[in-house]
């Protein structure tokens, strides 16, 4: 191991192909884990990780804040109660179209296991 500092990510930047720019800044010094935008990564690797979704849950509003009520009440999620992220969860999710009529662009996997589209 050396002693060699390394730089940090402070903002993501994503611009999509209808103009809308989302941007994902550094807030109290945790980034966002990664960025999944295709069926493949999203399916294979951010729905693997989640798995049988033990110790993975995300409260009502959050999950309604950035899937919109359609996300939310496709994966029947219920307010005040938290709902458990699983595979199936994850691919509902990124399956069902918004309160905007829209397929999510891109899922964000952030600390403490909150998804966001």
């Amino acid at each position: 191991m050396n002693n060699v500092i390394r730089p940090k990510v402070k903002k993501i930047t994503v611009e999509l192909d209808n103009g809308a720019i989302k941007e994902y800044p550094d807030v109290q010094g945790n980034m966002p884990i990664g960025l999944f935008w295709e069926d493949l990564s999203v399916i294979r690797i951010l729905a693997e990780y989640y798995g049988d979704g033990a110790g993975h849950d995300i409260p009502y509003e959050i999950l309604s804040a950035y899937f919109g009520e359609a996300g939310a009440r496709a994966v029947g999620a219920q307010p005040g109660q938290p709902i458990t992220v699983t595979r199936d969860v994850i691919a509902k999710l990124w399956n069902t179209p918004g309160d905007d009529g829209n397929l999510p662009a891109l899922i964000t996997k952030i600390q403490r296991t909150y998804i966001a589209a």
